[in-house]
Order: structure tokens, then sequence, then C-alpha cells
């Protein structure tokens, strides 16, 4: 992966083990994150922090830029408006401003999709069932496979949040991939 976003422009820094250069026209610092010689996360920080004005207008463009790309699904409106004080909602209530989108499966282009959508369609149904050309079990199939996506969509998650240093704020993002996430194979 390293070597992917070297082709890409960035430069990497060996002894931080962080890649630096420019990323949707702001410049970051990435941190690729393994399991098991797999990424499973990227993470971008804004290289440099910004005042409370500038951010909410950085923040509402990523949400903007995300809802519109047909590559995600958003679920909520997480615009911050304007007369919002993020640093006193921050600092005194503790509030989170987060932004949260999942890609789209691409069944066309997933190996792991088909199968697990196969796995599933087998364990629920017969393949006498699956054969069925009525339009009850098309229907059934149909809303199982719709359930079973968003199920999907849940593993390949970017979201991102406002982040707060001496009183300046920079986005902190996060690429994950739950596919090749940790779950306590190694216990």
């Amino acid at each position: 992966m390293i070597k992917k976003l070297q082709a890409k422009g960035y430069v990497y820094n060996r002894e931080k083990d962080y890649l630096k250069g420019e990323f949707n026209g702001v410049d970051v610092m990435i941190r690729v994150v393994t399991n098991n010689n797999k990424v499973w996360r990227i993470l971008l920080m804004d290289e440099n922090n910004i005042d409370e004005s500038s951010i909410k207008i950085r923040f509402n463009n990523l949400i903007r830029q995300f809802r519109k790309n047909k590559n995600y699904i958003g679920f909520a409106d997480a615009f911050i408006p304007e007369e919002e004080d993020i640093s006193y909602e921050m600092t005194v209530n503790s509030k989170r401003y987060e932004g949260v989108f999942f890609q789209r499966p691409n069944p066309a282009d997933s190996l792991a999709y088909k199968k697990a959508l196969h796995d599933m369609l087998v364990e629920r149904f017969s393949e006498q069932q699956l054969a069925d050309t009525t339009e009850m079990i098309r229907n059934i199939v149909k809303w199982e496979t719709s359930a079973f996506e968003g199920e999907l969509r849940k593993k390949k998650s970017v979201w991102f949040m406002i982040s707060e240093l001496f009183g300046k704020y920079y986005i902190t993002m996060y690429y994950d991939n739950e596919w090749n996430h940790s779950d306590g194979e190694e216990l």
C-alpha cells in the first residue's frame, strides 16, 4: 500500500513511518495500519491546524463531497451550523463532530462479495427454492440480498472527525476495511 501511495506522489518518511502529500486539496500525513500484513485502516490527518471558522467550512465541505459521491452512502445530516461554537461544544459538552459514510459494494469487482452472498443465500434457501421463479421467492431473495448488502456496507467505511490541539483544529479521517480487521483470532 505504501508503494501504491508513493506512486501517487506521496512521500514516505521511513523513520516516522508515515507519508505526506496532498489529499483532496489539503496537505496531510497518512499512516497505513495493518493486521496480518493486510491493510485494515488508512489514517489521514491534516498537516496544518486551522481556526474554528475554517474547520467548520472544511468539515461541511467534506460532508457535501461524500454525500454527492455515488460511491458512498451516508445516513445523517451532519452539517455544522455557522453559528455553532464548536470550541464550547467540544470542551464543555464533549461533543464529537463526525461524518460517517460507507462504500457501496461493487459486486462485479468483488470475489469476496460474490462468495459471501452465495454462502448467505444457500444457507437460507435450498437449491430448488433458489431456482424457483415465482415472484414470492424472487422477492424474498431480493430482500435477503438487500439486507446482506446493507451489512456489507459496514465492512468498508470512511469516517472523519474534527480534532483539536491548543485551540486549533484539524480533520482526522479513517478509511476502514473491516474484512481485514482483527476479530480476536489470535486470542
